[in-house]
């Protein structure tokens, strides 16, 4: 496979920054299929510091990034609230590339330390039920493409290794709940994880890698090797339709902000209806029997309580 070839020289050669833009340029013709993504997948492994061949029985709850949105660090946010309802969560993440704020700029800002190793990443999970995944100290080979990918992010063009991140997490984990920025590239991504031997959710809302207040969902599940679809309204759960402009964040610092509010029931509105609504994808795809209605719950009670604030009070205190 071409791709595959380009994307190993990327890899291991040091080329100069005109030729990388050229390399990523030359990535972005092929055709993103499910069987690309899971060879592309396997390339990005082989280079990265670590990897666990078997799965670990964790979720992860991640966007491609490159929507260009703009929106709060919402799949972070949610991970809190997952955490909270006492879902195992290993969450992989970056630094904003096409955005103000990734999911490691709001946790700086937060002052959670992100663990530099396997033993660190486990001491996290284990003291605390969630722990946190910087991409570039597992994949260190990816921060030679950052000022290419921002010289593409510049143009408006996106990379395969937005595409790659979220199925790139060195612990492996069987459950994925993952965001991408076009709906083209939902059912591609179903079938990758189906080839990775994952389970769940891929979803996509109005160009955006998460799911907003849109009144309509199509979503696709994988369960057992099995890619299907399925439609939700907001209805369902008794939730109003909002606009993009309604959760939009700011530089890390803001968006910091926003989810302490979110997590200490300090916000009611719309940003807490979207954390609450990626968090249910993250639970249908750990526990995929469970009802929306009784998930929905079980998320809302994570947040009533307190348990998803304690969550990442400890992880600051770690």
């Amino acid at each position: 496979m071409a791709a595959l070839t380009i994307l190993e020289a990327l890899m291991i050669e040091d080329l100069p920054l005109d030729e990388q833009v050229s390399f990523l340029e030359a990535l972005n013709r092929f055709p993103i299929t499910g069987e690309l993504l899971y060879e592309a997948v396997k390339v990005v492994r082989s280079h990265s510091k670590v990897h666990l061949n078997e799965s670990m029985e964790v979720l992860d709850i991640v966007g491609t990034g490159g929507d260009c949105k703009g929106l709060f660090n919402i799949s972070t946010t949610a991970a809190f609230i997952l955490a909270g309802a006492g879902v195992p969560v290993i969450k992989h993440g970056n630094v904003g590339v096409s955005s103000r704020s990734g999911a490691v700029d709001v946790l700086r800002a937060l002052h959670v330390n992100l663990p530099k190793n396997m033993p660190a990443v486990y001491h996290d999970f284990q003291e605390v039920g969630i722990a946190f995944v910087f991409a570039a100290y597992f994949h260190p080979h990816w921060a030679r493409f950052k000022a290419a990918r921002q010289v593409l992010a510049a143009r408006g063009e996106r990379t395969l290794f937005n595409l790659l991140g979220p199925l790139a997490n060195p612990f492996n984990p069987k459950y994925q709940a993952i965001g991408v920025y076009d709906s083209a590239l939902v059912e591609p991504f179903a079938e990758a994880l189906a080839l990775l031997g994952h389970q769940g959710m891929v979803f996509s809302s109005e160009g955006c890698d998460e799911l907003i207040l849109t009144d309509q969902h199509h979503i696709f599940q994988v369960r057992r090797g099995l890619v299907q679809k399925f439609d939700f309204s907001l209805a369902e759960l008794g939730l109003k339709s909002g606009s993009v402009k309604d959760l939009l964040g700011g530089d890390p610092a803001c968006n910091a902000d926003m989810m302490e509010r979110i997590l200490n029931n300090q916000e009611r509105g719309p940003k807490r209806d979207v954390a609450l609504l990626n968090a249910l994808m993250g639970l249908l795809a750990y526990q995929p029997e469970w009802s929306i209605t009784d998930a929905w719950a079980r998320l809302e009670r994570s947040l009533e309580s307190g348990m998803a604030a304690l969550k990442l009070k400890r992880l600051q205190e770690i």
